[in-house]
């Protein structure tokens, strides 16, 4: 009973998250669509007799909705670096039109698709759509070089901290008594600017005693290798942008190769809060990843009037534009859904409470993963993934939940699989002290939930 009533929970909530109600609803499942290669989805987000239309070498071209859900053939190798967005939704009754753009590196699709509330669902009656095709990372070196690297007056900021960057990208210099210290370089192109605005103020650039990288792209550390060559001083980086460093700009998790720039190896790799010091100037680290897996913001005490002030040189506002799911570049796992379960029946030895494990559902590689906790003496956890680990599933798995299905007393786990509409059950047993290969028993079962079309 207890597993019936679980299954059909979670299968009225697939039913529910897969109803049409809104125009977005049917957008959402186009955008799946591409996502996951899955052609499927357009049979549910478009009308049986959609038309989409574009034109080709100047001639009118279509393909109905059969035609196109078959160009979909599993999802793209930079699926990762692909951008769908909605410009505009208007909805009038049971009438909607929309304009979404398909931002993917090596072309610009505009689509304009009208849509109909037909027997309480939204549908995709057509598309019409343009391909702009370009080279995004040339036009994101072009705009960097042309409108983000004009010359910018050198100034001082407060104490001994300076600006020495260009009008966009940052450069800053800090000044001590036994040496400087210099916050990034910019791209090659812009190291004469900030070496001329360093003695602008004052100041040599043979002086440098330390270089320190914010993050590891193009238009902030370029210039290390020939300001390395130049003045000897010491790069310092974190351990994951000073490999991306290393490698010169190369297999960046989000841009790839698209960015090079000259390879330099740090001389040293800085952890987070450590300190680099210079002249009775303290810089501390601050490991702040997103817009790199390295990006390290830098804090410092600064004296100025008889006043100390706190100043952070934060590394990168924005996060890369990478997506999480779907995609193998960070892992083969995209995690996107966890339970915690006593799932081998256990009691710690501290105090006698029930050690909770966790299941973790990886989307892109139709998995589960099982972490297993240990507890010391102080109540610290560590969690060590199990020998067998990771469990095939249905495809594209989405959701998980647990309870003890077969009443006998070890927690069990099930999976909604959307790619297969199907519910993985994963029993646990009793009868293992650890989990191995074998430990959880999968039966799939066919979901309620009837595709759309």
């Amino acid at each position: 009973m207890l597993l019936s009533t679980l299954i059909l929970a979670v299968l009225f909530a697939t039913c529910t998250a897969a109803a049409q109600d809104t125009p977005r609803d049917a957008i959402d499942l186009y955008f799946q669509a591409h996502a996951f290669g899955n052609g499927d989805y357009i049979q549910r987000a478009f009308a049986s007799d959609a038309k989409i239309q574009f034109v080709e070498n100047g001639e009118p071209r279509q393909w109905t909705r059969e035609e196109f859900a078959q160009r979909f053939r599993g999802p793209a190798e930079d699926e990762h670096r692909r951008v769908r967005r909605v410009e505009r939704l208007d909805i009038t009754g049971n009438a909607a039109s929309a304009v979404l753009t398909l931002d993917y590196p090596q072309v610009l699709f505009t689509d304009h698709v009208s849509l109909l509330k037909i027997n309480n669902q939204w549908k995709i009656m057509n598309k019409v759509f343009s391909a702009d095709h370009r080279n995004a990372a040339q036009e994101d070196i072009k705009d960097t070089l042309e409108n983000r690297s004009l010359p910018f007056e050198p100034r001082k900021i407060i104490g001994n901290v300076y600006y020495v960057g260009t009008n966009l990208i940052s450069s800053f210099l800090i000044v001590t008594p036994a040496g400087h210290i210099l916050l990034d370089t910019g791209h090659i192109q812009m190291l004469p600017q900030v070496e001329a605005n360093i003695e602008k103020l004052g100041f040599k650039p043979k002086d440098l005693k330390i270089v320190l990288n914010s993050h590891a792209h193009f238009d902030h550390c370029g210039g290390f290798a020939e300001f390395k060559r130049q003045t000897a001083a010491t790069i310092v980086a974190s351990s994951l942008d000073g490999d991306l460093m290393t490698r010169g700009g190369k297999g960046d998790f989000a841009n790839g190769d698209d960015f090079p720039y000259e390879p330099i190896k740090p001389d040293r790799l800085i952890a987070d809060g450590e300190r680099v010091e210079l002249g009775g100037v303290s810089l501390t680290a601050h490991l702040t990843p997103g817009h790199t897996k390295g990006c390290t913001s830098w804090s410092m005490k600064v004296g100025e009037n008889g006043k100390t002030y706190d100043v952070l040189f934060l590394c990168g506002l924005t996060v890369s534009p990478f997506k999480l799911t779907n995609t193998t570049t960070i892992s083969q796992a995209a995690p996107v859904a966890m339970v915690i379960g006593n799932f081998r029946n256990r009691t710690n030895t501290v105090n006698n409470a029930a050690e909770q494990d966790l299941a973790i559902v990886n989307q892109s590689s139709n998995n589960i993963s099982i972490l297993l906790s240990s507890v010391d003496q102080n109540l610290n956890v560590t969690l060590t993934e199990a020998n067998g680990s990771p469990i095939p599933v249905g495809t594209t798995p989405v959701a998980i939940a647990t309870g003890d299905l077969n009443a006998d007393g070890v927690a069990d786990l099930a999976v909604v699989n959307e790619g297969d509409n199907s519910v993985t059950v994963l029993l646990g047993s009793s009868n293992l002290d650890g989990y191995h290969a074998g430990y959880f028993v999968g039966a799939s079962i066919a979901a309620f939930c009837p595709r759309h079309h």
